[in-house]
Parts: structure tokens; C-alpha cells; sequence
């Protein structure tokens, strides 16, 4: 029995991760398909136009982690976090399956409402799979398990976003999508059986409705007493804003260039793969190297890239996909390398009890910072600067934050990031 128990404790990350991940592409995936059935198949619901289908499309996605993410971070501080993950697995495989049969039969409506809960189950799920990280890997491992969180969810969004596209298009593409991602849930699920029983940490806390609605206004009350916290949470906010601003500038950006259309796809791409990079090389070179050089190498390849896309010349040729690829790549890996630390900050410096709903929190303001990215793509063309220049103009921001973010935020109450 205690061979087994530590067997599964030895699995208990890999399974967590893997699950996660799972579930994060299958979301995408959905996402991607509705979108191109939409644009080139003419899917429609209610009479509305493509753009207000997307639009509401993005709403139910986000607005459940800005309405959602302290409420779970209550139940996940209530509840054993273990069995929440397994319940959240389970349900995915039933959200992915409706979401098949509404593809099966062109129902746009049922599809939405899938993605509505798809939201909702992303959004329950956070709390619990980022505030049981320090059970499950131990001080030492923390910013390792946070880094390959990081990168797989990450990529798992790209994958899906790819090949959504791509099989909702194909006639037997669409079909094995229907029968691969209820099949890849309940992959999922069953990874989730694998991860460690990890017990309650406030048993006594009140599920009542009140108590719920005061979580929104203790917030503050907590984040002022808890000034520790303000750097992680505005470097982590702002990773998120940015992240939103810039994936919207992206085809702007391509067509402003002259750049072919194609490659807009291709740049998401190479983002996505430098925000993965930078998570899984955080924990590697925090510990290795002098905090002064890290900083500084991290404020050059957030911001030296974004101005070398700026100087860009109109037209772009072999060499220029390369360059613009590799800036981008640059600027992504610094982005994703300060979030990881913060993140393990987050669960290091809260107490066990009340960790979850801490994690709830930073997910709240984190929703609110992609919707204000969102907005960005509005407001961009009254400040009458070119796609180029508003990414130095969100690149020095990003640099300055995300140093600050990292030489301000400690990583236990007595010990900040470089020596932890």
C-alpha cells in the first residue's frame, strides 16, 4: 500500500499536467472550429452577423474567470482540491461531448452554450490545479511545476487553435475531431484518477451565499494587508494584458507590413513557442545565474525585438518572415519568463487555508487585464500610430513591469525570487 500511495505521488505532477492540458486544448479546439465554420461555412444563430458570434463567442470564455475564479477559490480551500480537479475533468467530458454533437448537427446555439460552460469549467478548474502545485511538487520543484503548466497550457491553446481551423474544414477531419476530443476528456479524466489524494485545508469555511459575495469585497481588504503580493499580481496582470494586445495587433501588424496574409498564423505560432520557452527555462536560470544579468538580459529580448519589428521595412521576403519570427519568439520567451516565478510566488507566500483563493484572485484581475487587451484593438487606431510602434510602446512597459515584478516580489516572506 505505501509502495503504491508513492507511486502515485511520483505521477501526481505529470498527470496533473498532462490533464490540464488536455482540457485547455480540447477548449480551443472547440473555439477554433466554431470560428471557421463561421467565417467559411456559413454558420450562423439568431439572424447576427460573424463578428457578433465571435464577439459573444470570446464573452462566454472570459467572462467566467472574472466572475467565477474566487468563488472556485473558495470551494477549492473548502473541498479537497484532488477531488475538485476529478470533478472538473469529468465534466469537461461531457461538455466536449455535447460540443461534438452540436458540430454533428450544425447547431450553433448548443455549440455556444457549449463554450459558456467550457468557460465555467476553466475557469472552477484554475484555483484548484494552480493552489495544489505546492503540494504536489514541494518547495524545490515549485517553479519547475509552474514553468511546465505554463508552457503546456500554452501550447495546448496554439494546437488547438491550429487545428480546429484545420479539421472543422476537412470532411474527414471534422469527423475524427468529433469522436478525438470527447475521447481525449475522457483521457483526461482518467489522468486525473492518478494525481495524489490532497485533503481540505479549511473544512469550516462558509459556503453560504454571503460569503461567496464578500470574497469580491475581502479581496482588496486581503491585497492591502498583503503587500507582498502587489508585484506578482500587477507583473502577472500585465502578462495577460500584454499578451491580449499583442495577439490582436498581430494581423494588423502583417497587413500594415505588406507581409503575406499566411503568415499571420505562422507568427501566432512562433509566440506561442517563445512563452513556452521562457516558462520552462525560468526555474533552470533563476537559480544559476546573478539576478543584475538576468534582469537585464530579460529587459533586451522583451524590448529590443519589438523595435527592430518597428523598423521593418514595407514588404517582406524570406528574410523578413525569419526576422520578424525570431523577434517575436525573443519578446515572448522574456514575457513567459517573469510569469513563473510570479506564479510560484503567489503560492508560496499565501498560507495553505486560505492559498486557493488568493490563486482566485489573481485569475479575477488576470480576466479583467485580457479584457482591457482586448479593448486595445479598439482604441488603436485613434492613437494614430502604426502596429509597430504600439508593440515598443507595450514592449517598455512590459520590460520595466516585469523587472520590477521580479527584484520587488520575495519568494518566501523573508527571501525575494533570486534567492529562492
Amino acid at each position: 500500500m505505501a509502495l503504491a500511495q508513492a507511486q502515485k505521488a511520483d505521477f501526481s505532477l505529470p498527470a496533473l499536467v498532462f490533464a490540464q492540458a488536455l482540457s485547455t486544448f480540447n477548449h480551443s479546439l472547440l473555439r477554433s472550429a466554431m470560428l471557421a465554420l463561421l467565417t467559411f461555412r456559413g454558420l450562423t444563430a439568431f439572424g447576427l452577423g460573424n463578428e457578433a458570434l465571435i464577439a459573444i463567442s470570446t464573452v462566454v470564455i472570459v467572462l467566467p474567470y472574472v466572475l467565477l475564479s474566487l468563488p472556485a477559490g473558495r470551494l477549492a480551500d473548502r473541498y479537497s482540491k484532488t477531488a475538485l480537479v476529478r470533478a472538473m475533468m469529468g465534466l469537461d467530458v461531457l461538455i466536449v461531448s455535447a460540443g461534438a454533437i452540436g458540430f454533428a448537427t450544425g447547431n450553433t446555439l448548443l455549440i455556444l452554450v457549449v463554450l459558456l460552460f467550457a468557460g465555467i469549467q476553466a475557469a472552477l478548474l484554475g484555483p484548484a490545479k494552480f493552489a495544489i502545485l505546492p503540494e504536489l511538487a514541494g518547495e524545490d520543484r515549485l517553479l519547475n511545476a509552474n514553468g511546465w503548466m505554463s508552457a503546456t497550457g500554452t501550447v495546448a491553446v496554439m494546437l488547438g487553435l491550429t487545428l480546429g481551423s484545420f479539421l472543422a474544414l476537412d470532411s474527414a477531419g471534422f469527423w475524427s475531431m468529433l469522436f478525438g476530443a470527447p475521447a481525449l476528456a475522457a483521457l483526461g479524466w482518467f489522468a486525473s484518477q492518478r494525481i495524489e489524494e490532497v485533503g481540505p485545508k479549511a473544512p469550516a469555511l462558509s459556503l453560504a451565499t454571503a460569503a461567496f459575495a464578500g470574497d469580491f469585497v475581502d479581496s482588496f481588504r486581503k491585497l492591502s494587508a498583503s503587500t507582498y503580493l502587489t508585484w506578482p499580481l500587477i507583473g502577472s496582470c500585465w502578462f495577460w494584458f500584454q499578451g491580449t494586445a499583442l495577439t490582436a495587433l498581430l494581423p494588423i501588424y502583417v497587413s500594415e507590413t505588406g507581409g503575406p496574409d499566411q503568415t499571420a498564423s505562422l507568427l501566432f505560432l512562433v509566440t506561442t513557442v517563445g512563452v513556452a520557452v521562457g516558462a520552462l527555462t525560468a526555474s533552470q536560470l533563476i537559480r544559476r545565474f546573478n539576478p543584475t544579468v538576468l534582469i537585464a538580459g530579460m529587459l533586451a529580448v522583451i524590448i529590443l525585438p519589438m523595435l527592430d519589428l518597428a523598423l521593418l521595412p514595407h514588404g517582406w521576403d524570406l528574410w523578413g518572415i525569419a526576422r520578424v519570427s525570431n523577434d517575436l519568439t525573443l519578446t515572448s520567451a522574456g514575457a513567459g519568463f517573469f510569469l513563473v516565478p510570479l506564479t510560484a510566488a503567489i503560492q508560496r507566500l499565501t498560507q495553505a487555508e486560505e492559498r486557493a483563493r488568493f490563486v482566485g484572485i489573481s485569475h479575477t484581475l488576470s480576466g479583467f487585464a485580457m479584457c482591457l487587451g482586448g479593448v486595445t484593438i479598439f482604441v488603436f487606431p485613434m492613437t494614430g500610430l502604426a502596429a509597430g510602434q504600439m508593440f515598443v510602446v507595450l514592449s517598455v512597459p512590459t520590460g520595466l513591469i516585469g523587472a520590477l515584478s521580479l527584484s520587488a516580489t520575495p519568494m518566501r516572506r523573508d527571501r525575494h525570487v533570486f534567492s529562492g
